[in-house]
């Protein structure tokens, strides 16, 4: 009975006698160099088209320039810090004293006790030492009023926003998350001088809600207005129509009496006559 091979494998010819043997093929779904780099570029430019090969060589190009802009960066930067530390053996020591994660404060007094106890014995220093100090407390301070502001902030933020959703202002507290997300992304975003169209638009809804809220109350208070007026003229027209199709029917009547009465005369006039006839 034949061995039935995996579909990744073919049969060794061998010698009469000897079993056979398989060796594996690659799998179908191994990617070439040439696809796999094909791949990665496609995503870098998703705009190129397979046909392009002007565009395909130019986003290369590109690609080759933003590197070497790149590298250039870093060599320059380098170079900078390079002869920073080169130097300066003082620089040197309180960057790699950094690197280890030593404070520099620390590092400073560590290495030089004798020039900063000096320079801050020096009565030319006074100033400026109590000038710094002071700018210290002065930020330690104000630091504490912003995070007791800020704290105080968040609880009456969060209130206003139960509130809200609890009127039904805000369907849910993920629409107020979203909300707040919205806002975070407008705030951190202004702070690089960067704006978005939907950001505008929406701002320019919020500033236009009032007003467009009373232009259209306005607008339905006239319109109202309007009805109601509508609603006398047509009802006192018809009123009056009413009243002349009346007059007209009374008049009517009337005539008709009238011309009953004539006739009757007539009529009476009439054997009246023949009466008389009838006597001569």
């Amino acid at each position: 009975m034949e061995e039935e091979l995996l579909p990744t494998e073919q049969a060794i010819e061998q010698p009469d006698g000897a079993a056979p043997q398989t060796q594996a093929e690659p799998p179908a779904s191994a990617k070439s160099k040439r696809d796999t780099y094909l791949e990665g570029f496609r995503k870098k430019h998703p705009d190129w088209q397979d046909d392009d090969e002007e565009g395909f060589y130019g986003a290369l190009a590109d690609d080759d320039a933003a590197r070497e802009e790149e590298m250039n960066g870093y060599k320059s930067r380098e170079e900078e810090l390079s002869t920073a530390l080169s130097g300066s053996p003082l620089n040197s020591a309180l960057f790699l004293d950094a690197v280890n994660g030593k404070p520099i404060p620390l590092s400073i007094l560590e290495r030089y006790p004798d020039e900063v106890k000096a320079w801050m014995d020096d009565p030319e220093n006074k100033e400026a030492i109590e000038q710094a100090f002071q700018g210290l407390a002065d930020r330690m301070a104000r630091n504490k009023e912003l995070d007791a502001e800020a704290e105080k902030n968040l609880e009456e933020t969060n209130a206003m926003i139960d509130q809200m959703i609890s009127d039904g202002e805000l369907a849910s507290e993920e629409e107020a998350n979203a909300c707040v997300e919205l806002l975070g992304k407008i705030a951190v975003g202004m702070t690089v001088n960067h704006l978005e169209k939907d950001w505008l638009i929406a701002a320019k809804n919020a500033l236009n809600h009032d007003a467009d809220v009373e232009k259209a109350r306005t607008e339905g208070e006239i319109e109202g207005r309007n009805a109601k007026i509508e609603a006398k003229r047509n009802s006192a027209s018809k009123g009056a129509a009413n009243h002349a199709n009346l007059g007209t029917s009374n008049a009517g009547q009337r005539l008709s009496a009238r011309e009953t009465s004539a006739a009757t005369s007539n009529q009476k006039g009439m054997w009246d006559g023949m009466k008389v006839n009838k006597l001569n």
